[in-house]
């Protein structure tokens, strides 16, 4: 047993793989005043929520119907947003977080989204998950 708990935690790996606990300190160390963030995974949503120190609320970029399960129970309409334009409109700066993982699914942005910081790549212990990805954008 106590084997198994050291291979465990080896193979996990975190000091190399720190994911969304990194991603989210590079945005809290980054994130200015009236910045948004969006997020397009439901998967990676309540992880950030818990690590957010920004004092923003995070949305969840929602398109089409949700599945029943990855939190999505604990969502409410204040937590989601379907439609980028209502999201965001001109002037606003925002961070764009999405994952490789659970079919890395990477919406289409709109063209009136110009990216200001190259995309910051966070590897993520779990490999379900994926890396964890970020991105800033100007809405013109």
């Amino acid at each position: 047993m106590l084997i198994s708990y050291f291979n465990f935690w080896q193979q996990t790996d975190i000091k190399d793989k720190p994911g969304m606990a990194k991603a989210a300190e590079y945005i809290n160390e980054n994130h200015q005043g009236d910045d948004k963030i969006l997020i397009t995974s439901s998967f990676v949503f309540f992880t950030f929520k818990y690590y957010n120190e920004t004092g923003k609320q995070p949305i969840l970029y929602a398109p089409g119907e949700l599945s029943h399960f990855s939190g999505t129970a604990l969502l409410t309409d204040n937590d989601i947003s379907k439609d980028f334009n209502a999201f965001a409109g001109p002037g606003d700066m925002v961070w764009l977080i999405s994952t490789t993982g659970f079919g890395n699914f990477q919406p289409e942005l709109p063209n009136d989204w110009q990216q200001e910081i190259e995309q910051q790549s966070f590897p993520d212990s779990n490999s379900v998950k994926g890396d964890i990805l970020v991105e800033k954008y100007l809405v013109e």
